[in-house]
C-alpha cells in the first residue's frame, strides 16, 4: 500500500535488506516495528516488499531528521535491530534521504519557484530595515534605527532572498566558535507561505555544513509558535528558554541514521 504523505519536503528512511533463514517470528516483529513506528512523532508513513529470493526493501517517512533519531534510539526498535544484524538479515543497508518533491501517475509535480540569494549591498539598506520593521514592529528595541541596523549587520553575512527578480527575504548568520547563529530569517508577508522559509534554512544548513560548522543556533521569540514549529520541524531543539527568547540549536554532525525497519 502507498504511504499517504504530506507535501514535500520530509525525509525518507531507505532499509535494503537480504533475509537469510530465521526464527519464524520475523514476520510478527516486522509488523510490530511498523506498527510501533506509526506511534512515533514525527512518523509519515511506510511502504515494504520483499521477493522470493529473499531480497526487500522498507522506505519510512519523517518530518525531520530529530524524529529520525528519536525512532532509532526506541528501545524495542533498538531490540529489533540487534536481531535483525545477528538473525535475520545476510546483509542490511539504511540509507537516509530529504524528499524534495514527489508525485504520482495521476499528478503532476508541484515544484516552488526558485530562490536565489545574494549579499547584501548598501542600496538594500532601507529595504532590510522596512522589511525587519514592518515584520518585528512589537518585538524591536527601543534604540532600533536604520544606523543601529547596519551596525549589527557588520558582524555577520547577511543575504537577501529573491524570487522572479523581487527581492522576499533576508538571512544573515554569525560565527560563533563551532556554531553557525542564524541572526535573521526574514520574509515578506505577502511571500509568506510555500516552504520559502524552509529553503532558506536548507541552504543555511548547506553552507554551514560546507564550512564544517557543528551546528546551527537561533534565538526565536517565545510567542512566535508559527517560527518554532518550522525550526521543530527541522530538526532544531530548546537548549535554554528564557521570557524574553527561546534558543534552539541543531546538531549537524554525529550520528543521525536511523536503524533498521524490518521489511517485510
Amino acid at each position: 500500500m502507498f504511504a499517504n504523505t504530506p507535501p514535500a519536503p520530509y525525509y525518507a528512511v531507505i532499509f535494503s535488506s537480504k533475509r537469510r533463514q530465521g526464527p519464524d517470528d520475523y514476520t510478527e516483529t516486522a509488523n510490530r516495528m511498523i506498527a510501533l513506528a506509526a506511534k512515533q512523532p514525527g512518523f509519515l508513513g511506510a511502504e515494504s516488499v520483499r521477493g522470493a529470493d529473499g531480497f526487500g526493501i522498507t522506505v519510512s517517512y519523517w518530518r525531520s531528521e530529530a524524529d529520525i533519531l528519536a525512532w532509532r534510539n526506541q528501545g524495542d526498535h533498538i531490540a529489533a535491530r540487534n536481531r535483525g544484524v545477528q538473525e535475520w538479515y545476510e546483509r542490511c543497508f539504511t540509507r537516509v534521504s530529504r524528499v524534495e518533491r514527489a508525485y504520482d501517475s495521476h499528478t503532476r509535480p508541484v515544484e516552488a519557484s526558485a530562490i536565489s540569494f545574494r549579499p547584501v549591498n548598501p542600496d538594500d539598506h532601507e529595504w532590510v530595515y522596512a522589511l525587519i520593521g514592518s515584520n518585528m514592529a512589537t518585538s524591536l528595541p527601543s534604540i532600533w534605527s536604520l544606523e543601529f541596523m547596519v551596525h549589527a549587520m557588520s558582524h555577520g553575512q547577511y543575504f537577501v532572498l529573491q524570487e522572479g527578480g523581487q527581492r522576499i527575504g533576508l538571512v544573515g548568520w554569525r560565527p560563533n566558535g563551532h556554531t553557525l547563529h542564524l541572526a535573521e530569517l526574514q520574509i515578506l508577508r505577502a511571500w509568506q507561505g510555500n516552504g520559502r522559509g524552509t529553503r532558506a534554512l536548507h541552504w543555511l544548513e548547506k553552507v554551514a555544513r560546507q564550512f564544517g560548522y557543528l551546528r546551527l543556533s537561533l534565538n526565536v521569540s517565545p510567542g512566535n509558535m508559527r517560527a518554532r514549529a518550522l525550526y521543530e520541524r527541522e530538526g532544531f531543539q530548546i537548549i535554554e528558554s528564557h521570557p524574553e527568547r527561546v534558543y534552539m540549536e541543531k546538531l549537524l554532525m554525529g550520528d543521525t541514521s536511523s536503524g533498521c525497519l524490518p521489511a517485510m
